[in-house]
């Protein structure tokens, strides 16, 4: 199941979208913080999951999206922003617009259709 699984989130965008999506947890340990280190987390596995629902560019998340993918983890485009989006697919790269679309990092995914229904 989801129980106590750790999930990050940033410190200066915690937006009511982001607070929306960890509640469907059941009793996440949450940790605020800055930066792309967020992805770190998830790719060494002090972290399970990290949802993103405020803007970043590219150049924000490209080389940590190969280091969590290289780790077995996924980068994964969620509804939620003004930009077009795939949903449930990877975050893609050298877009007319540099602006990535909503996210959500996953670890490796043990259980892909429970976590795929958090889209």
């Amino acid at each position: 199941g989801d129980e106590g699984l750790t999930v990050v989130a940033s410190l200066s965008h915690l937006t009511e979208q982001t607070k929306q999506f960890i509640a469907k947890y059941k009793n996440p340990k949450v940790v605020n913080m800055g930066s792309s280190i967020k992805f770190l987390l998830i790719a060494d596995g002090s972290a399970h999951v990290y949802p993103r629902f405020a803007p970043t560019q590219e150049w924000d998340t490209c080389a940590s999206q190969a280091i969590v993918e290289e780790a077995g983890g996924q980068v994964l485009q969620a509804a939620g922003s003004d930009q077009p989006t795939d949903d449930g697919r990877p975050v893609v790269y050298n877009k007319e617009n540099s602006l990535n679309p909503s996210f959500v990092v996953y670890g490796t995914r043990g259980n892909r259709s429970q976590q795929a229904s958090d889209l």
